[in-house]
């Protein structure tokens, strides 16, 4: 799988951007942004995907699907507690995951802004968040996969 990695931070054109920084690697780009209509029984009820991977709703309905998108992929793992339009802190709220390899940290602090939610279409918003070894920010437009499970 084909995946960016070593920029600073991905550009700002596009409505799913990343930029920022986490162990020095920046996403390079956002391929694809999926919103899962499968969460695990003990996780918050939104969650969505931003990665660097080019995904589609098929691959990301089969169980242990980050597994396959290759060590130098990055995925932003981000979710909130309620399906609403608000602004939610992290980590009481929200939670930001960031995934490469086996570094997996998950943001202290922050935000995550959901603008617009549109049930089996997308999620709209921003978010931000502060990890052990760096930061990210940057906006989201993910689209609902209703098959969509947490890997």
């Amino acid at each position: 799988m084909l995946c960016g990695g070593r920029g600073s931070g991905a550009g700002t054109d596009g409505p799913n951007v990343v930029t920022g920084s986490v162990m020095g690697h920046g996403f390079s780009q956002v391929s694809s942004a999926y919103w899962i209509g499968n969460p695990a029984t003990d996780s918050d009820p939104v969650i969505f995907f931003l990665s660097e991977a080019p995904l589609d709703c098929a691959t990301i309905s089969e169980p242990e699907w980050d597994k396959h998108i290759g060590a130098e992929c990055q995925l932003l793992e981000v979710s909130v507690s309620e399906e609403l339009v608000q602004v939610f802190a992290v980590p009481d709220e929200a939670s930001e995951s960031y995934l490469r390899d086996n570094y997996n940290p998950d943001a202290e602090s922050g935000m995550v802004t959901v603008t617009a939610l549109n049930a089996g279409q997308n999620i709209v918003g921003s978010f931000d968040g502060v990890y052990p070894t760096g930061s990210l920010t940057g906006r989201f437009d993910a689209e609902y996969c209703g098959t969509g499970v947490e890997p």
